[in-house]
């Protein structure tokens, strides 16, 4: 491997040790190779994640056999993703590596990188196959809903999308939580799956029932009237709901030119409160307000002083 020397009028051309890492992925069993897997690789100068301009992404898909080769330059693996439909997916972490997580794959026991060929083996983690419907509130199947097994530090990389008829099929880690979208519609916070101990052979049913979602709309203001562009609005579950994250989290927006902002997908029913921050004036909070239950509702004004 080889790079231009610092100095752009230099020509010389620097000759350094690179390495080729000879990459193979397994399956939870820890035996049989998984072909066409997506592995993604960030390589930087020590184990750890600090924002720096030395790191390097590295992208591949193994082959038949589960293998593929990655070239680096030596340094360490700051985290390796793996990602596959038929496999639960996976974030392993260089500066856990001598450690392991449940739920995690299973990787190398150092993230060091050194000149030269280097064999590096990782193995999905177990999950449970999950299958069943998206249907609306009238129990109609929704096609094309993206259907998303998800956890805090796991990679965004598990997404399906159910057919015509609404069924989707879905490995989930021990530990995440089922998370669907659809235009028009909202996942009601009690209706998501958490992905319990893998059960091979054994796969779990589970329909998810819809809720139409209703658009709010709101303006942010100042104390003089002006409109407060680029206020940043958050919406705000007020009863506090936090047993299912992911689906009951927080939604927010900017505020426009004129001051109104407007959120689509949220969940009916609940109240919710609208915060509202600008820089240089103090953090306004506005509610509780009722949302739906369809259609479109309207918070009142948020005015900043």
């Amino acid at each position: 491997m080889s790079e231009l020397a610092p100095d752009a009028n230099d020509p010389t051309l620097i000759v350094r040790g690179g390495s080729t890492l000879d990459v193979r992925v397994l399956a939870a069993d820890g035996e049989t190779p998984v072909a066409d897997a997506k592995v993604t690789v960030l390589v930087g100068p020590t184990e750890n994640l600090p924002e720096c301009d030395s790191q390097t992404f590295l992208v591949g898909r193994t082959d038949a056999r589960g293998s593929l080769l990655l070239e680096a330059w030596p340094g360490h693996i700051q985290m390796a993703v793996l990602s596959h439909p038929d496999h639960a997916p996976g974030l392993w972490l260089g500066m856990m590596a001598a450690g392991g997580i449940p739920g995690t794959p299973k990787g190398p026991s150092t993230s060091k990188i050194e000149a030269g060929r280097q064999r590096l083996e990782f193995a999905f983690p177990a999950g449970s196959l999950v299958r069943g419907r998206v249907l609306d509130p009238r129990g109609r199947g929704i096609a094309g809903a993206r259907v998303r097994a998800i956890r805090f530090g796991m990679p965004d990389t598990s997404s399906v999308w159910s057919d015509d008829a609404g069924r989707y099929q879905v490995v989930m880690p021990l530990g995440s939580q089922l998370c669907v979208e659809a235009p028009g519609y909202a996942q009601a916070p009690g209706n998501s799956l958490v992905g319990g101990a893998p059960t091979p052979g054994k796969p779990t049913e589970h329909d998810v029932t819809m809720l139409d979602a209703v658009v709010v709309t709101g303006r942010v203001v100042l104390s003089d009237g002006s409109p407060a562009s680029g206020a940043l609005v958050r919406l705000r579950r007020a009863d506090g709901h936090q047993s299912n994250m992911f689906v009951a989290k927080d939604r927010q927006v900017f505020a426009r030119a004129d001051g109104r902002f407007l959120m689509d997908n949220v969940v009916p029913g609940p109240t919710w409160h609208v915060l509202a921050r600008f820089p240089g004036f103090v953090d306004r909070m506005v509610g509780p307000f009722v949302v739906g239950p369809s259609g479109q509702t309207t918070s009142p004004d948020v005015v900043l002083i």
